[in-house]
């Protein structure tokens, strides 16, 4: 598996462009999330009037989880990201500002699917064409944004699916937290 991981890693971090390797290194980039906030910001508060401010406490929360217990996992495993390995020292494509001691699993994938798993799950925007083009963009958006780790070389394949899922499941958890506890407190209703 590790084996397929690092041939896989190659492949795709072998896939670089002076034009895209910018588009990479920005999606990367904290800058990045303004793509994500600035629209979910825009449909929490658009729905929950005065109250979002319990949803956006959640958001808070769920970046909290999301971010630390990916670095105790990272501490945990001790997994090198691509750019420490010495076996790949040549071949990897190296883009970011930074190459940290470990990568299992990313953080940044963690983010952004728990992010807007979170944010579907909240279901704020109205149902219709705007809401299969806004989920559409948001879900490329996150997508883009892990797979940004592979190409600027700091995470393998199989660190930001793990990432993925995990911030999925992070999402999930506090989501059904949100519903048990506000439900009836919300004048909104939650679906």
């Amino acid at each position: 598996m590790i084996e397929f991981d690092h041939r896989l890693f190659l492949y795709l971090n072998g896939f670089h462009h002076p034009f895209t390797d910018d588009f990479w290194v920005f999606m990367s980039s904290n800058w990045a999330w303004l793509f994500f906030y600035v629209p979910a910001l825009y449909f929490v508060v658009k729905r929950f009037r005065i109250q979002a401010i319990i949803p956006l406490l959640f958001i808070v929360a769920l970046i909290f989880l999301a971010d630390q217990g990916t670095n105790l996992a990272k501490q945990y495993f001790e997994r090198p990201r691509p750019c420490r390995e010495e076996e790949l020292a040549g071949m990897v494509h190296f883009l970011a500002n930074y190459c940290g001691l470990y990568g299992f699993w990313s953080a940044h994938a963690a983010n952004a699917f728990a992010q807007i798993s979170f944010f579907m799950l909240l279901n704020v925007i109205p149902k219709g064409k705007l809401s299969v083009g806004v989920y559409s963009y948001l879900i490329t958006w996150a997508i883009l944004v892990a797979f940004s780790r592979i190409m600027v070389g700091v995470h393998y394949p199989f660190d930001v699916l793990v990432g993925a899922v995990y911030g999925m499941l992070c999402a999930i958890l506090l989501y059904m937290i949100f519903r048990r506890f506000f439900k009836k407190r919300i004048s909104v209703p939650i679906s």
